[in-house]
């Protein structure tokens, strides 16, 4: 879907979240609430890390989650897609806001 797009992830890579991260970066997004629970449970205490779900962050709704297309079908990774590109857009907005 990200080829279709003309985005190239070919060089990216999951990892696990690493204690190190909470320090590391100012916002760990989350795109459901169950990995929002983990991630919460995972950190250290006094981290400076922000915690959210990704689309709360991006002003796309209040505990609104990114659904899986895994089990779906080419237009629900579509739809995925398009959530998630619009998620980026409001994350953008809202940081450069100062948010």
């Amino acid at each position: 879907m990200a080829r279709r797009h003309g985005i190239d992830i070919a060089g990216l890579r999951a990892r696990q979240l690493v204690e190190r991260d909470f320090h590391d970066f100012d916002w760990l997004l989350c795109a459901d609430r169950q990995n929002l629970a983990v991630v919460r449970r995972r950190a250290p205490a006094g981290a400076p890390a922000r915690v959210s779900l990704l689309l709360d962050a991006a002003g796309l709704g209040e505990s609104a989650e990114v659904p899986d297309p895994y089990y779906g079908d080419e237009a629900d990774f579509e739809q995925v897609f398009a959530l998630l590109s619009d998620a980026a857009d409001g994350l953008l907005q809202r940081l450069r806001q100062g948010a």
